[in-house]
This record gives C-alpha cells, sequence and structure tokens, in this order.
C-alpha cells in the first residue's frame, strides 16, 4: 500500500485549507467539534487500498476493493461527524461506523440516509407558509427612513448593580457595533443613546467611546467612578443578569441594511413576545422546550459566570423560545420520516446561531454563533439574531435549510476540490479553487447486524462503546481510520447536549436505545476530565480496551490509521502506552492539516500527525535497539526534508516520529509498556523537541 511509504500532504493540505473554510455540503447539515476534513480522509483510504499516489486516482469515482477482490470493510471506532464513513462509503467501501455519543450517531446516520430532495423542499415550502408570517411578525420594524422593515440582528448587553452605589451598570466592554471599509466606524453611544458613525472615538455629544465599562475581570460604574469585580457583580443575585436591548441591525427593501436604536414599537414588540411566551410556558417546557437542567458542577466546559444559567432553556430569551417552539411544532407534523428528520437536524443546528450566548463580530458585520469555540461563555453583550431571517444575515432557520438542501445536492452530485495554477489577464500566475464533479451518489443501505455488510453500499452505524466490538468478527476489518478523543481537548457530550436536550424528545420514541438518557453524557466516554473522576490511567485503561478490540477486528495485514493533536506531553505518553499495550507500532507519520484559526474566536492547531500503525510482528520484538538513538534519526530525517524550507516541521510531526520510534522498539514486560521506557520517551522529547 502507498500509505506506508507516503503521502501527498502538501497537496492535500491546499485543498484541506481551501475546504475547512468553505466545506463539502454534506459535513454542513450539523455542527460537530473539531470536525476534519473530508479531503483528508479520502486521500487516507485511497492510499491504504492502491500502489501508487492516491492523487492520481483522487478525481475519479473510484470503487476500491480489498485484497480478495471485495469490497473493503473499514471501521471507524470514535467516529464523530461522520467524515471517514461518508468518505469509505464513496469510495466503494463497507463502512462499521461506532460512537458512544448519540449526537455524532444522528448526524452520521442523516448525511448517509438519502432523502428525496423535491420531498424535503416541499415540507419547507409548507412550513414556510405556515409559520413564515407568524415568526416574521415577532421581528418587524422600522428603518431609519419609517419605512417597514425586517429586524437582523438585536444587540443587547448585560447589566449588574455597582457594589458602591447600587447603580446599574451596562456591562459594554466595547461601544463599538462595526467596522466599515472606509475606515468609518459605527458606536453606540450610552450617553446620548445614539447610533453614531464617526473616524474618531468621540460622540458628537462629547463622550470618549474609547473607554468602555467592562473589562473581561471588572466593572468600571459611570455614576460613581468606582470600579468592582465582574464575576462577584455577575452572580451576585444567583440568576442571569437583567438585559437590555440598545441597538438594531435591520434590513429594508427600500434603503438596504443599517442600525438604530429600539424606539417605542420595538421595545413593545420584545415585551408582547415575552408576555405571549409565559402564556405559553407551562404547556412548552418538557414538550417542544427543554427543561433539563445545565450539570455544570461536572463540567470543564464552563466559565465561572454559567452557573447563573440553571437550564438549557435560560440559554434564550423568550422571543427565542416562542420562535423555536413555532417552528418545531410544525416540523412535528411531517409524515415522510427522512424529511422530518432532516428538518429536526436542521433545526438544531440552527439553535446554534439563535441564542443569547451569540456574539457580534465587528470586522465582518455578522452573528458569530455560539460555538466558535468548544466552550460556554455567555457574553456581556450578546446578539440575538432573527429566528426564521430575512433577505441578508446569518445563521436564521431559512439559511440552514438551505444548507440542508445543498447536503441533499451534493448526495446526489458529490464533488472535489480542485486547486490549480492559473495566468491572469494581467500575466500574474496565481492559485484557482475548482470543484470536480466526481459522480457516484452518496446513500446507505443500512444494516443492524454484521453479517448483512455484503454490499459496497451497507453501513452498520452503532451507538454504544468501542471497548467492546463483540459483533465484529476476529480479522475480518480491512482497514481503522478514525480520529481519537484527544485526551482533555475536547468534552463533546457536554458540548453535544446543547443539542441534544432539544432532539431528545421528539425521537426518544423512534430511536429508544440512542436518546433513552436525558443526557448524551455517558460514564464510559474516553477523555481526561478531572471533574468527573477520570484521570490519565482511565484515559489509558479505556483507549487501551478500545485499541485491543481493534487489533483483534483488524486483519494481519490491515493499518490503523489515525491523527492526533495535542501540545502537551502527557497525552502522547498517553498514547504511546496504548499503542504498545494494544499491541500497535507506527510505522509512518505524516502532517496534515489541522484546526484553522479563523474568526473572532479563534482556536486550533495548524498541523495534526497522520499515525499509520500496524500489529507489532515477533520479528520486530525481537530487535534489541535503542528508541532514543532511532528516534533522533527520524528527527534528523524530517530536519532533511525541511531543511530548504522557510517553516520547520510542526510540532505534531517530531511528537510523532518519536512516538514511532519508541512503538517499534520499546521496554515491555508482561505484555505492557515499562516505566523506564515511558521515562526514556518523556526525556527525550523534553530534550530534543520541547527544548
Amino acid at each position: 500500500m502507498y500509505l506506508e511509504r507516503g503521502f501527498p500532504s502538501e497537496t492535500i493540505d491546499e485543498i484541506a485549507w481551501s475546504e475547512s473554510n468553505s466545506r463539502k455540503p454534506i459535513y454542513h447539515m450539523h455542527k460537530w467539534f473539531a470536525r476534519r476534513v473530508g479531503c483528508t480522509f479520502r486521500a487516507i483510504i485511497l492510499g491504504l487500498f492502491l500502489e501508487e499516489d492516491p492523487m492520481k486516482r483522487f478525481y475519479e469515482d473510484v470503487k476500491l476493493e480489498n485484497a480478495s477482490g471485495e469490497p473493503p470493510l473499514i471501521l471507524d471506532p470514535f467516529m464523530g461527524g461522520g467524515t471517514t464513513i461518508v468518505e469509505g462509503h464513496r469510495l466503494g467501501c463497507r463502512t462499521i461506523g461506532v460512537d458512544i455519543n448519540p449526537m455524532a450517531w444522528f448526524i452520521t446516520k442523516k448525511e448517509l440516509e438519502s432523502v428525496d430532495f423535491v420531498c424535503f423542499e416541499s415540507e419547507f415550502a409548507k412550513l414556510k407558509q405556515s409559520v413564515e408570517s407568524k415568526v416574521l411578525s415577532l421581528y418587524r420594524t422600522t428603518c431609519k427612513e419609517g419605512h417597514n422593515a425586517d429586524t437582523m440582528y438585536t444587540f443587547w448587553v448585560r447589566t449588574v448593580n455597582c457594589g458602591s452605589c447600587g447603580s446599574e451598570i451596562p456591562l459594554f466592554k466595547s461601544f463599538l457595533i462595526s467596522r466599515q471599509n472606509d475606515k468609518r466606524m459605527i458606536f453606540f453611544c450610552p450617553s446620548c443613546n445614539e447610533i453614531v458613525t464617526t473616524s474618531s472615538t468621540y460622540c458628537h455629544c462629547g463622550m470618549d467611546l474609547s473607554k468602555p465599562y467592562a473589562t473581561n475581570k471588572t466593572y468600571h460604574c459611570p455614576s460613581c467612578a468606582q470600579n468592582g469585580n465582574l464575576t462577584e457583580a455577575w452572580l451576585e443575585k444567583g440568576k442571569p443578569p437583567a438585559e437590555i436591548p440598545y441597538a438594531i441591525e435591520f434590513y429594508c427593501e427600500t434603503c438596504g441594511r443599517g442600525y438604530k436604536t429600539p424606539n417605542k414599537l420595538d421595545l413593545q414588540r420584545i415585551s408582547e413576545a415575552e408576555r405571549e411566551y409565559k402564556l405559553m410556558e407551562k404547556k412548552l417546557k418538557g414538550t417542544l422546550i427543554p427543561n433539563d437542567a445545565v450539570p455544570w458542577k461536572r463540567m470543564a466546559t464552563m466559565r465561572p459566570r454559567c452557573v447563573v444559567y440553571r437550564r438549557f432553556s435560560d440559554f434564550f430569551n423568550s422571543r427565542q423560545l416562542l420562535a423555536h417552539s413555532i417552528i418545531l411544532e410544525r416540523i412535528l407534523d411531517v409524515q415522510d420520516r427522512a424529511v422530518k428528520e432532516l428538518l429536526l437536524l436542521t433545526f438544531s443546528d440552527s439553535l446554534n446561531a439563535n441564542n443569547m450566548f451569540c456574539i457580534y463580530n465587528t470586522h465582518a458585520s455578522k452573528l458569530e454563533p455560539l460555538f466558535g469555540g468548544h466552550y460556554f461563555s455567555p457574553p456581556t453583550t450578546p446578539v440575538e439574531n432573527n429566528v426564521w431571517g430575512t433577505k441578508l444575515g446569518r445563521g436564521s432557520f431559512t439559511k440552514y435549510a438551505a444548507k440542508g438542501m445543498r447536503a441533499l445536492s451534493y448526495q446526489r452530485e458529490p464533488f472535489e476540490i480542485r486547486i490549480s495554477e492559473m495566468e491572469t489577464s494581467k500575466g500574474e500566475r496565481t492559485r484557482r479553487r475548482e470543484r470536480v464533479i466526481i459522480g457516484g451518489r452518496i446513500g446507505a443501505d443500512f444494516v443492524s447486524e454484521f453479517r448483512e455488510l455484503k454490499h459496497p453500499t451497507s453501513s452498520l452505524l452503532k451507538c454504544q462503546s468501542s471497548e467492546d466490538l463483540t459483533f465484529i468478527p476476529d480479522e475480518a476489518v480491512d482497514a481503522v481510520i478514525t480520529d481519537p478523543p484527544y485526551y482533555d481537548n475536547i468534552m463533546y457530550s457536554e458540548l453535544s447536549d446543547f443539542f441534544y436536550v432539544w432532539l431528545r424528545q421528539q425521537l426518544l420514541d423512534t430511536y429508544p436505545a440512542a436518546f433513552s438518557k436525558k443526557s448524551s453524557n455517558n460514564t464510559d466516554e474516553i477523555l481526561v476530565h478531572t471533574r468527573t473522576g477520570k484521570d490519565a490511567d482511565f484515559f489509558v485503561r479505556s483507549m487501551t480496551r478500545v485499541y485491543r478490540e481493534l487489533n483483534r477486528v483488524m486483519k494481519d495485514d490491515a493499518k490503523l490509521v489515525f491523527v492526533y493533536q495535542h501540545k502537551r506531553l502527557k497525552a502522547w505518553t498517553a498514547i504511546l502506552r496504548i499503542l504498545v499495550n494494544s499491541g500497535f507500532s507506527v510505522r509512518a507519520v505524516y502532517p496534515t492539516h489541522g484546526e484553522t484559526p479563523s474568526g473572532v474566536r479563534a482556536h486550533g492547531m495548524n498541523h495534526n500527525a497522520l499515525l499509520v500503525c500496524g500489529k507489532k510482528s515477533d520479528s520486530m520484538a525481537s530487535v534489541k535497539m535503542k528508541p532514543r538513538d532511532i528516534a533522533i534519526e527520524g528527527l534528523e530525517s524530517i530536519h532533511r526534508i525541511y531543511g530548504d524550507k522557510k517553516k520547520g516541521p510542526d510540532l505534531m510531526i517530531k511528537l510523532g516520529k518519536a512516538l514511532q520510534a519508541y512503538t517499534q522498539y520499546p521496554n515491555v514486560r508482561d505484555g505492557e509498556i515499562t516505566y523506564d521506557c515511558i521515562d526514556d520517551f518523556e526525556s527525550f522529547v523534553e530534550d530534543y523537541i520541547l527544548e
């Protein structure tokens, strides 16, 4: 297989960078966390079953075969957002996907399930006819010229009381609303309660708009000029801080988009929505709207100010909850199961941009959803979206429905991105991005038992732990490709519960095994989480059980391929222990594209290490070599590769090379790696890599 000899990292990374900024529509069906790009996994699968560079057939409608001439069987024991399963399905592989998280299971199922496009479009049209006017009526406004308009975004500010004088303090960390292309800035001035457009930081009333009332840690009282601890004031009353609407971005058919302060009619409309919701609240809670408590005490993804938002419904204001209930109630009337489930998935995904933890991107003049990062943090100035949506704006239900339709179109006509060089009219060389239609369709035949995996379209998806894969016979799998838990990096169930509590009530009867629990959290979820007593040893023990099962179900010549990234040495030591204890060694290491740092909540690392592993043979174990010497040679080899380039090898590839050496020639006693070997690995990494 080619993957043991090489991987087209540079070519794939350029495509991956482009794809990560504009993902394939199939992966836009629903938010998943740290989702990997499809092109990388397509290249991995091709490299596992071809002897030639996978790029030679990357843009072909390839149907792969294993050594017996049959459709390969690939397994992903941590399928997450389904990238391995979808890309394997497209390449003619039989697929097995396992994940303990019910949201991951449901998202992957909908990505693979063929839904009639015309039927979905028809049901959405009926939904629109039924609820659009009602939901939009909640967001009617007027532009500054008095024309009828729609609210795009409502800007709110949370308030606390000054500990010195008791005055109500609006927690503005900045008065800036938007930066315009012509270097002008749009501010809200609290002194004169006006929207101000200026190239300076002063309002016409004389207020210096560069001096806000809050920082991340403190507030400044404009009444008595005293400072105070913001978090203490925030938590003082034991309930969410009061919220005041201070600005509206509108869309007018005549005037376009613009900003204004709310007038009496706007405030009245907000109050009417709140009253209407309060009248229906008891009926809605526990049926259409979740009434589940948020288990903050055991969560690592919360910030201290979260605890006053005691229930998941507290993430939303009354107008949002009213709009969500109107849309959801109509979705439940849809008769076609597949269409209804896709609309439910669309609805769930739209919650990400329609809650009171969203913020406004002042540079791009658009809303940023809750999960720009992998945590919960209530902003001091949240932005409320128009739930149904207008012609302009980001994150409305109609925009998410459009994403769903694009995903269905992609199912019928999948494509890949090709980057090529071209010459402009001025004779300059540039890179061009184009879509290449591959052919084939996405549409799995779901089976419930292993023995039914007979055809290239067959897929078996399990919502369970991968510590027990007894439903798979010994030596049956041709390849394992996965994106495993990254030690303590991402708390998947804590994050996905935000969506799960909304879907559970609607899917419980259809899928009781997946949605029976009140939370997607599971005691068997594998990660390091000190609040729940899951330490590094728990992670290693649990992952070793999974990897030993993988070793059992894999054919002798099969490969385990996974991507990994972490900046802490302990996380790499854990992987070393897991691989050696389960009988694997790393055969090859390549850099691959990581998370793209973008947006106002930028995060992530530039590269992953792509680790190609095989079952450890007796001949390898008999070789008496010092892993440190092999690791030094590995580092020297990648320095030679990067020697003539401006950018040196990434930290991830260096750590991967060290891992390769220490898994090939470890010191083992009673089938497990010795502590001397672990100490030597950590010492080597500290001396040669983390210096």
